[in-house]
This record gives structure tokens, C-alpha cells and sequence, in this order.
């Protein structure tokens, strides 16, 4: 009977001391790990940390939320990221096989600024500015220093047309507070103006408006063409006035202000210089129906020099008129240095016709008779019946 109670009393003991023995695993072996004392994501004072992660982390449909960082599989958004300056900081490559929400831009979701076209990307609304956080317009381009450059160079296709600006109304480049240039609709450019009337159109508001054409880098001095703001005059300038156009269709050479419909000033220089060099052509011709074909004022008013054979310097030809020539002042004929000078008059077979010699304007006119060796002159006498013809022959003291 005692033999039973102590193997009974054993047995209880074993059982005590196996209980004491689990107790004190618990405490020692498996006190470095606590249950959570909330949710992850939730407030308490203990969090899940895992460094370094070895298995998936399942959240069960839980989520873990930060100030500026959530996951939520169940939600609209599976990560989000808020933060300023920047929501996300990526220091390599950042791929997304899903879409991308980057949030709302001034409370306009990008989905409706943005669009997608096959390959393609549109903006849909609102201004874009690029060195302004305020554009004004659908693209403003905003620099202090530096150039904003458009080129089709460096790239593996080559560009037709680096820049191209469409527009059903003007197009205006203004690069400060007065409109530098206007392209108008019809293709019509001003500048200087808003309204061009011409396919290009040039105005100054105030003094000239002016082109300036420069050709090489070595010429500093330029040709300047402009409308002359006192008197309306289109002007041709290369360091002074050269040819002046008036509006009442007077042309100046060397003078701004001609007076005549071609009014050349030559300063030690010939004004008008007319040169033949094929047979048929002459140097200078002129043609005036009741007065003068060609005037000329200075120390030689009208020069002409004939460089070919039967050449002629000066060609007066009559048709209708009274002369081919006329001269107020002495006609001189002078030994020009190289060719003895001579009066040359024309030939007639025979005495000429009384009727060329009928008038006081006729007086004094001469040709040569080759048939009779005789030079007749016109000396036209109104009174006493009248004068005719005077003839001087070929040996002869005295005319007939």
C-alpha cells in the first residue's frame, strides 16, 4: 500500500516539475518575440520589424498607413506617396507595368490635362510654362539669361522643319512691350507693325524706316534703304545718300533732292557717261517730242565717245522736228588729241531744194554739192523779195 502512494506521489511530482520546466521556456526562450499590441499602421508603442526580410509579407487585407506613405491592396491607389519636395526620390531606374496616378495638378486630375494617342501624348487644358510657374499662355517660355534654342542637329532622324507654328489667327513675336513682328493669316509680315498690307510691310512709328543690307563679315560699311521721314523719298545710303526716289517719280544721283525726272551730280567724276559698243546702239539717246532729248548742265554737259568703227559719240536724228541738234551757245570743234578735229557736213548730188532755204530759221544752213564742187549756205532774207541759197565754189573768192 505504501509503495503505491509513492509511485502515486511521484507521478503528481513529474508532472509539477514538467509544468515548472514549460513555464520557464516560455519565459527564456520565447520572450524575445510580442505579439503586436495593435494593427500595423496603427497607434501603439510596438511596431513589426523585419530586417532583413527573408519571407512575402502578407498583410490579410490590412494596411499599413504613415504621414506620407500608405499601402492599401484593397484600395483605389495601391501605394501612395505624398511629400514635399518630392513624393518620391528614385536613384535608378523606375518602371510601372500598371498605370501611374501622380495625383491632381491645381485640383485637375492628369488624366484630364494629359491624353494618350497610340504613341503619342497631348496636352488638353491649361498653359504649360517652362521657366515660369505662371504661363499665361498655352506655352511661355520664361528666361532672364541664357537662349532657348529650337535645332533639328544631334538627332538620328533628320528634321524637316526644326519649329513649326500653326495658327488660324496672326502670330505676333513680341520681345518686349512694343510688337516686334506680325505674321498675319494671309502670310502677310509686319514689322514694326500689327497691320502689314503687303506681303512685307516695314514701319517706324517715329524717324525712318529702314533695311540695311550687309554682305560679309570684313565690310563694316552697309547699304541702307529707307523712306525718308521729312519728305516721303525712298533713299539708297552707303555712308551719304546715293539715289534718291522722290514720290513724284524724280531719280537723284548724287543729289537728294532732283529736279528733273533723271538729275545725276557728279563729283569729280562725269555725271552721265554713255558708251556704244555694238554698231545700231548708241552711248545716250534721248527723244522729247516738243523740247530737248537729253539736257546736260556742268563742265561737259553731254559727252559721248564712240569706241568701235563708224561709231558715233552723239546721234541726234530728226523726224518730225526742226533739228536733230540745236546749240544756244559756239559750236567747237577741237583736235581731241588723238583724232584732228573736223566738220563734217553731209553730201548732196546736185544744188539743194530752194524750198530748205524759205525761212529765217533756215539761215545758215550748209551742204556740200560733190556734183558741182560747190558748199551752198541758206541766207534767207525776208525783206527785198526774199533770199535764197548762196553758192561757193571750188576756187572762187566770192560766193555766186
Amino acid at each position: 500500500m505504501f509503495k503505491q502512494i509513492a509511485n502515486w506521489h511521484l507521478s503528481i511530482l513529474v508532472v509539477v516539475v514538467s509544468i515548472f520546466s514549460m513555464l520557464l521556456i516560455r519565459q527564456y526562450a520565447v520572450a524575445q518575440w510580442q505579439d503586436p499590441t495593435t494593427e500595423p499602421g496603427q497607434s501603439g508603442s510596438t511596431r513589426l520589424v523585419t530586417s532583413p526580410m527573408v519571407s512575402n509579407l502578407d498583410l490579410n487585407g490590412r494596411t499599413i498607413v504613415d504621414t506620407n506613405f500608405s499601402i492599401d491592396p484593397g484600395g483605389t491607389r495601391g501605394i501612395e506617396v505624398t511629400g514635399s519636395p518630392w513624393a518620391g526620390y528614385f536613384t535608378g531606374d523606375l518602371k510601372v507595368t500598371g498605370d501611374l496616378d501622380v495625383g491632381t495638378i491645381n485640383g485637375v486630375s492628369p488624366d484630364a490635362i494629359w491624353t494618350e494617342s497610340g504613341t503619342n501624348i497631348y496636352y488638353n487644358s491649361g498653359n504649360v510654362g517652362i521657366g515660369t510657374a505662371s504661363p499665361s499662355s498655352l506655352l511661355h517660355l520664361a528666361t532672364k539669361s541664357g537662349s532657348l534654342e529650337l535645332s533639328a542637329t544631334g538627332l538620328a532622324e533628320t528634321m524637316e522643319t526644326p519649329l513649326n507654328i500653326s495658327s488660324l489667327n496672326d502670330i505676333s513675336l513680341q520681345p518686349d512691350a512694343i510688337t516686334a513682328m506680325t505674321i498675319k493669316e494671309k502670310g502677310y509680315v509686319g514689322i514694326g507693325t500689327t497691320e502689314p498690307n503687303k506681303h512685307l510691310h516695314v514701319y517706324a512709328a517715329s524717324g525712318n524706316a529702314e533695311i540695311d543690307i550687309q554682305s560679309g563679315s570684313g565690310v563694316s560699311s552697309y547699304w541702307g534703304i529707307y523712306q525718308d521721314v521729312g519728305t516721303a523719298d525712298l533713299r539708297f545710303w552707303n555712308s551719304d545718300n546715293k539715289v534718291t526716289f522722290t514720290d513724284e517719280g524724280y531719280v537723284g544721283i548724287g543729289k537728294t533732292t532732283p529736279t528733273r525726272m533723271l538729275d545725276a551730280e557728279g563729283d569729280g567724276v562725269t555725271a552721265v557717261h554713255g558708251e556704244a559698243n555694238t554698231l545700231g546702239t548708241y552711248g545716250i539717246h534721248g527723244e522729247h517730242t516738243t523740247d530737248a532729248g537729253v539736257f546736260g548742265e556742268g563742265l561737259h554737259g553731254v559727252r559721248g565717245e564712240a569706241t568701235v568703227a563708224s561709231g558715233i559719240g552723239v546721234y541726234g536724228m530728226q523726224s518730225s522736228g526742226q533739228y536733230a541738234g540745236y546749240f544756244t551757245g559756239t559750236l567747237r570743234i577741237v583736235d581731241s588729241g588723238a583724232n584732228i578735229g573736223y566738220l563734217h557736213l553731209n553730201t548732196y548730188n546736185g544744188a539743194p531744194p530752194s524750198t530748205d532755204c524759205d525761212s529765217n530759221d533756215e539761215r545758215g544752213r550748209m551742204i556740200w554739192n560733190y556734183a558741182d564742187d560747190e558748199l551752198s549756205i541758206c541766207d534767207y532774207e525776208s525783206s527785198g523779195g526774199g533770199g535764197g541759197w548762196k553758192y561757193y565754189r571750188e576756187a572762187m573768192a566770192v560766193p555766186e
